[in-house]
């Protein structure tokens, strides 16, 4: 998904196909939601709370910008399947681990900051627990 020079989030076929997989998504992503993600992406890097919060947002104008783009994605599903059988059935995962309007709280699944935005190196780094 990292190969292309756009982030395949955007593409209309809502589908990725490499020799190992087939991801598909449910969903097309628009660039301005998009950008936002990534916006979301980087500010959650740089935090160092690892439950950390993206709509903890004192702006009132960005904090209307992250509601509507929750609001827009939260039915987007990616579905990862293997094309060997041997190597499982494969899974499915959302943008969002948690959230929760009542209580101004949503976390950003890290399945998909891994899938999306890291690094390959970072991410097999982070798998095999040497980060």
């Amino acid at each position: 998904m990292k190969e292309k020079k756009t982030n395949s989030l955007i593409y209309k076929e809502c589908l990725v196909k490499s020799p190992e997989v087939t991801i598909k998504w449910n969903k097309i992503v628009f660039k301005d939601k998009f950008d936002v993600l990534e916006e979301l992406v980087i500010l959650h890097r740089s935090s160092d709370d690892i439950d950390f919060n993206i709509l903890d947002e004192k702006n009132t104008k960005k904090r209307k910008k992250i509601l509507n783009v929750i609001k827009t994605l939260l039915p987007l599903t990616f579905n990862i399947k293997a094309k060997n059988p041997n190597d499982g059935g494969g899974f499915e995962f959302k943008i969002f681990e948690k959230i929760d309007f009542e209580q101004q709280q949503a976390q950003l699944n890290p399945i998909f900051i891994a899938f999306l935005f890291c690094s390959v190196d970072f991410t097999k780094k982070a798998l095999k627990y040497e980060i």
